[in-house]
């Protein structure tokens, strides 16, 4: 059986049985006495069941959808996690490769009148992750452009 004629066939059996049942509804009526707003409804309500969905299936070989966890606040940063180093070979002349991470952290200083501090060294600042002192590697100064 070719496919156009498994549809024409599905659809003229469910055609056929959808104008049989539609001629039936007078005679369903009368033999349970509703009335006819009853009946409308009924049918409103039949009609109305086909526009139900069911939640797709995904397919088993889709990809993971990402869910953005709404719990964060925009000043939660991510934790940086270091890069892995590739492994060389046992030869004693390869160099040592260490892994680090630099958190750029930016910083304003400014004094009572709103005027920035630029004199500043690494000793004037201290850092605490957790509150637990963290070490800070370098201090660099940044100063933007007026526009």
């Amino acid at each position: 059986m070719t496919p156009r004629l498994a549809t024409f066939t599905v659809f003229a059996i469910n055609g056929a049985m959808m104008g049989t049942w539609v001629a039936h509804i007078p005679w369903l009526q009368d033999h349970l006495g509703i009335s006819k707003a009853t009946l409308g409804l009924c049918l409103l309500c039949m009609a109305q069941s086909g526009r139900v969905k069911q939640a797709p299936e995904e397919p088993a070989n889709s990809r993971p959808r990402s869910i953005k966890d709404k719990s964060k606040t925009s000043a939660q940063r991510p934790v940086p996690v270091p890069t892995p180093t590739p492994k060389s070979s046992s030869d004693d002349d390869d160099p040592i490769n260490i892994n680090s991470v630099l958190i750029p952290i930016p910083v304003s200083v400014t004094d009572e009148n709103g005027n920035a501090v630029t004199n500043l060294q690494l000793k004037d600042f201290e850092l605490k992750v957790d509150n637990i002192s963290a070490e800070i590697s370098s201090l660099s100064a940044f100063m933007p452009s007026m526009m």
